[in-house]
């Protein structure tokens, strides 16, 4: 039969357990083994600890300067002065624009956290070595959990079960076909 050596890909990963045994059939998408990663972990918990701090920090600001624009609004409304009410303008103008700024700012930096975080889910979500096809499993590499597991250090040999492969060895040239 062929055989083929499975190996988990990424680095840093610490080994989980086998779900599987020697002599045991898999079918294609079954779970081989699981791993754990520890250093995405804390990534991750500190990505959603900036991004809710972002959240806040936007939501508090934006009250802030919403409340200066509104106070500029009410100066703006009582006074009798031209040139006040001109300055008082421009002062609001400025205000609105900075809040702009600042929500347009703050919305990217939001998303890119976002975006972090997503990212880092889907690399949690690869720690789990899948069967890409149907077969019996030949022999694991030892490991306890909690093991490092290097990248491409082959864990699982999978042999198929669908077909064989012969090799024979016609040096004399007597094997006709």
């Amino acid at each position: 039969p062929y055989t083929y050596q499975l190996r988990y890909e990424n680095s840093g990963a610490k080994f989980g357990e086998y779900l599987v045994s020697r002599g045991d059939t898999v079918q294609a998408g079954d779970a081989l083994a699981t791993f754990t990663l520890e250093k995405d972990e804390v990534a991750l918990s500190s990505l959603q600890l900036s991004l809710e701090r972002a959240q806040e920090a936007l939501e508090t600001s934006l009250e802030e300067r919403e409340t200066a624009i509104d106070a500029l609004n009410r100066q703006y409304a009582s006074a009798s002065d031209r040139y006040e009410r001109e300055l008082l303008a421009l002062q609001i103008a400025r205000a609105e624009t900075e809040l702009e700024q600042y929500t347009y700012q703050q919305n990217r930096e939001i998303s890119a956290l976002r975006e972090d975080i997503a990212e880092l889910e889907e690399q949690q979500a690869n720690t789990v070595l899948i069967s890409p096809f149907d077969g019996e499993i030949v022999s694991l590499t030892y490991k306890r959990e909690g093991d490092v597991v290097s990248s491409g250090e082959v864990l699982v040999t999978l042999s198929r079960t669908d077909g064989m492969l012969l090799a024979v060895d016609n040096a004399s040239g007597y094997f006709r076909y």
